[in-house]
């Protein structure tokens, strides 16, 4: 049903795939952006919605895409060029950040809100309350903004109205304190979308295909946050104001992970828990996002009436031909979103957007794979992610292969980071390399040692390192014992362990080892020297929810600001709060880093051009070791 047809008032789409309008930060709608959103629409999408700010608003002087004097003519461009690809051009208007303007953009003023309450990132800065005035320059600048689009030849145009932001802050009770008309009452807390709705009207006329995106549940179990019951009611305003679709997301940023949930958030539940009780309510046709680019998921949830549209933003991230390659029924080669986040932290810090696992994602231009002019005799060390992606990119830009793997099978360190019932996207990126790696008729060397001789005597032309890491062990006593594992064997089953286990570590691995051997029964206490669970940066979306997740555990007991001193036989001795304490185990398993793999790159210098990616490098993410392997594949054409 996805490839099926649909409606949007009187807009026909092709297939029920939308391209989301996530926040790129690549270039304000100039070159880069053109090929960004051009990519999404040649891959079969039926429609693609790119979001811009209103015109000259109190927030501008933050960095934001806007329709300006000098990309106009590429904009109008762009939204044609849509268009002939038989896609549609959506345009999604944000009317400003409010409280939670982003940490990383440098505004010079205070954050505006409809009323002075804390901002998000710095709470001790009150925001400043709009005024009457100041309200109806945010609606000038939004009809303004409008007759733009309607300049551009868009087919359709979506109000931002989701999710905290400024008009979500007007339409909650916990946010919006206004005793104006703008604020007590739904009806009045409605009031600036419903005029925004009204001018959107005026401008372009009651048949043009309008769009709202909102939240009818914030799933935030405190007073003032919206529930279900009001979502419902606040449907059904949009609907009797004439919007043609709702665009259904869930969440806030105190909960973010609702909106963008990250792996863990195995089951699609906010979003679509959401979409099909209003459903039920309202006539006119639903979309949904949240992770829906799986196709399993993406289909039941069409085929159970829970949604009319899904609108994918990673999923399509990852791979832009998604909708061809299902067209083509050819579903096996579509890349796997892992549902690392990487892109949505990276916009976060004002970067701009990129993906783990497709280089080009935001970089179309620059990461392009070159076609090998003079194909080369490439030796490709490691069959990890980063040795996969290096075989792969250098076969398919004509050189000619063959990929060392030490162990029986590909996978390396993702064979491990993927085995938890809550990483299974992981899982899918490792079966996605080796059904790849087998279609493109690579030769892989199995059970195949590299030797600084055995590697010379292959004769290659370049040689790719990606022999990835291993994890770290320090000089403590009884480290060396029998009762002693690594994380990553305890992952992989590949160690006996007891029922009572101490994880020396409480990093992302740790945390994520405790999780799944938790339901085999394990009761576990993890020792973290830091003073924190989770000492090392991850995305605060990611660490949110993993935090729950372990703290909430009645089988795991953390205990940070603890360090290892002794393991013994049957325990180990840690020190606490300046104390010593032993600690019952029959099983401690190790989750103290990583370190480098031998890379071979001082004894090769000078004999064969050798690269090195990935872990081996330094031990980091998959994304490092994914696009490193294209820029050394790159650099050999």
């Amino acid at each position: 049903m996805m490839m099926s047809p649909g409606k949007i008032g009187k807009l026909e789409l092709k297939n029920r795939l939308i391209y989301a309008p996530m926040g790129s930060h690549i270039d304000n709608l100039g070159p880069r952006s053109y090929a960004y959103f051009m990519e999404r629409a040649r891959g079969g999408a039926s429609m693609v919605m790119i979001p811009i700010f209103i015109k000259e608003y109190l927030e501008m002087s933050a960095p934001s895409l806007t329709i300006t004097d000098e990309n106009y003519e590429l904009s109008k461009k762009l939204v044609k060029d849509i268009q002939a690809c038989g896609c549609k051009a959506c345009f999604q208007i944000v009317p400003g950040y409010g409280r939670i303007m982003p940490g990383s953009i440098k505004y010079p003023g205070l954050p505006v809100a409809p009323s002075e309450i804390p901002a998000m990132y710095d709470p001790s800065v009150t925001c400043h309350a709009l005024t009457i005035e100041e309200i109806g320059d945010l609606k000038k600048g939004y009809r303004e903004t409008v007759e733009q689009l309607v300049d551009l030849n868009a087919d359709a145009i979506e109000i931002h109205s989701y999710g905290g932001y400024l008009m979500d802050q007007f339409l909650s009770e916990v946010f919006n304190h206004r005793t104006d008309e703008y604020g007590g009452t739904l009806e009045n807390r409605f009031r600036l979308l419903r005029e925004l709705i009204e001018i959107t009207k005026e401008v372009c006329g009651n048949d043009y295909p309008l769009i709202v995106k909102y939240t009818p549940c914030h799933y935030i179990d405190m007073p003032g946050y919206r529930r279900i019951e009001e979502g419902v009611e606040l449907s059904k305003l949009l609907e009797k104001s004439g919007v043609d679709l709702l665009h259904v997301d869930a969440g806030s940023f105190e909960n973010h992970y609702v909106a963008m949930p990250p792996t863990y958030q195995q089951e699609q539940v906010f979003q679509l828990r959401s979409s099909e009780i209003i459903k039920r309510h309202v006539l006119i046709p639903v979309a949904t996002d949240g992770k829906l680019g799986d196709l399993d998921k993406g289909e039941h949830a069409l085929l159970d009436c829970k949604t009319d549209f899904l609108v994918v933003g990673r999923g399509l991230l990852a791979d832009p031909y998604l909708p061809n390659k299902l067209s083509e029924n050819r579903p096996d080669d579509i890349v796997p979103c892992i549902g690392c986040n990487e892109c949505i932290s990276q916009v976060t810090a004002g970067k701009h957007i990129v993906c783990t696992v497709n280089p080009e994602a935001g970089k179309e231009t620059e990461m392009l794979l070159k076609k090998a002019i003079n194909p080369k005799k490439v030796l490709v060390i490691g069959g990890g992610p980063g040795g996969m992606s290096a075989a792969l990119d250098a076969k398919r830009a004509g050189h000619h292969i063959e990929l060392w793997e030490k162990s029986n099978r590909l996978g390396g360190m993702i064979n491990a980071a993927g085995r938890p019932s809550f990483k299974l996207e992981v899982n899918e990126l490792a079966q996605w390399y080796r059904r790849q790696i087998i279609k493109n008729q690579i030769n892989v060397k199995y059970y195949k040692e590299a030797t600084v001789e055995n590697i010379l005597k292959y004769g290659a032309d370049a040689v790719i390192v990606a022999t990835g890491s291993q994890s770290k062990k320090f000089p403590i006593k009884g480290i060396d014992g029998d009762n002693v594992v690594t994380a990553i064997d305890a992952m992989m089953d590949r160690a006996t362990l007891g029922e009572n286990l101490v994880m020396v570590g409480a990093g992302l691995v740790g945390c994520e080892t405790a999780l799944h051997l938790t339901p085999r029964g394990k009761k576990i206490i993890m020792i973290e020297m830091a003073d924190k669970l989770l000492p090392e940066p991850i995305f605060y979306m990611n660490e949110i929810m993993l935090t729950q997740m372990v703290t909430r555990n009645q089988n795991i007991q953390v205990m940070v600001g603890t360090k290892l001193l002794e393991v013994t036989d049957h325990s180990v001795i840690v020190e606490v709060e300046g104390a010593q304490k032993e600690i019952p185990c029959e099983t401690v398993v190790l989750a103290m880093g990583m370190k480098s793999e031998p890379n071979f790159m001082e004894e090769l210098q000078g004999k064969v051009p050798v690269y090195c990616i990935g872990d081996c490098r330094e031990p980091r993410h998959i994304i490092e070791a994914l696009h490193e392997a294209r820029e050394v594949v790159n650099s050999l054409a």
